[in-house]
């Protein structure tokens, strides 16, 4: 990426307005460039400030130290943190008014050179629809059936940055109706989601999700939204909220969908409970879409790991690099794999059969994971084998 904008000499920045001048381009050109977070980061002579897009971070500008600490202190200001606290981690929120209003989450992280700054740009004009995530066809037909159902336990994973959120709230997007009494407990709270009551955690005052998650169960709820599966206390009340006919959806660590077993196990729940609860487990990568002006095809050789896969097409699309693109990508699109609990998958798992066991039949069964979902997107030119190689590694070794 060129230098979006450079930093003016530290003498044209001298009053506090044209400081918050400053801060409001900053930003300003962070949401015009769809960018999900701003980091400034302070290095032995100069500041850095570079954009994450796409899920990559890309050098913007770098500016002085003396004109770094008073964009830091104003962002703190703005943000409510302490200006005189720069030796422990803080979080904030800034209200941001350029084309609309949005919240912006700031965190502080104290480093050998100062503090570093990184600001979260609120994904509430993101469109919250299930016909947008990029899930298959058969993986959508699946999501939608479970999320019909009036009880069970949804569980999505996956690693920090995978659009997790966006599934989930699209998920009570497509619930949201007046006849549903929808609570969330987040934290912090994402986007705000009109005709639900959303609930903010705040474990110093006692607001934890498993405190807040009991009270919750004595409001009437239809359907609960859990943002994280933390600790044995919460994965047991949500599990028991499942059993007792709530619809829960919640986040859990875990890289792959058959993970999520032993990962709930670790936190000290039976077996014999959890295949009773849960309905359906996602797990969810993100990756970069191909840019529709610049994308070109390359032939396959034949030993190209995915020359089995398409012999009929021999070529698949690769990034080359526009002005409409950052290297050949234009936007994201996440892939998924769906597995949901059937009395297949639950008497294997209590006989405790082996992942490989367990892998075995889901391949009979013709399971899209999220291997073969991202070779799919490949074959259709929406994303490269680049991608599948930064995003999962390895080589697929199958596809439906």
């Amino acid at each position: 990426m060129n230098e979006i904008f450079k930093a003016p000499p530290l003498s044209t920045i001298d009053k506090e307005d044209q400081i918050g001048a400053y801060i409001q381009t900053i930003i300003q050109k962070a949401l015009e460039h769809h960018a999900s977070d701003i980091h400034m980061e302070p290095r032995l002579h100069d500041y850095r400030i570079r954009y994450r897009i796409d899920g990559l971070l890309f050098d913007v500008t770098t500016i002085a130290i003396d004109l770094s600490k008073r964009i830091v202190t104003r962002l703190k200001i703005m943000g409510q943190l302490d200006i005189a606290e720069k030796r422990l981690p803080q979080d904030g929120r800034i209200i941001f008014n350029g084309f609309h209003q949005m919240t912006i989450r700031i965190n502080t992280c104290p480093s050998m050179h100062g503090e570093k700054l990184v600001l979260r740009l609120n994904n509430s004009s993101a469109s919250l629809s299930l016909n947008k995530l990029g899930l298959l066809q058969p993986q959508y037909d699946l999501f939608y059936s479970k999320l019909i159902h009036p009880h069970g336990l949804i569980l999505v994973t996956g690693p920090t940055g995978s659009g997790k959120t966006i599934t989930l709230y699209s998920a009570l997007s497509a619930l949201n109706t007046s006849e549903h009494n929808i609570i969330t407990i987040e934290d912090p709270i994402e986007i705000e989601l009109s005709g639900t009551t959303q609930i903010q955690i705040n474990d110093h005052i006692g607001i934890s999700f498993s405190s807040i998650l009991r009270s919750v169960l004595r409001q009437d709820p239809d359907i609960i939204m859990v943002g994280e599966i933390r600790d044995q206390e919460t994965a047991a009340l949500a599990t028991h909220a499942a059993n007792t006919g709530h619809l829960v959806m919640a986040t859990l660590h875990a890289n792959y969908a058959y993970d999520v077993f032993s990962r709930l196990e670790s936190l000290g729940l039976a077996m014999d409970r959890l295949i009773f609860s849960i309905s359906l487990i996602i797990a969810q990568r993100l990756v970069r879409k191909l840019c529709s002006h610049c994308k070109c095809t390359t032939r396959l050789s034949k030993h190209h790991p995915l020359s089995k896969f398409i012999e009929a097409k021999q070529f698949i699309y690769e990034a080359n690099g526009c002005d409409y693109c950052y290297q050949g990508y234009s936007g994201q699109t996440a892939i998924f794999e769906l597995l949901p609990m059937t009395d297949e998958l639950a008497n294997l798992m209590l006989k405790q059969a082996t992942k490989q066991t367990i892998l075995e039949y889901l391949t009979q069964h013709q399971w899209i994971s999220l291997q073969i979902a991202c070779t799919q997107k490949i074959m259709t030119g929406e994303t490269s084998y680049q991608e599948y190689l930064r995003i999962l590694g390895g080589i697929p070794t199958h596809v439906n």
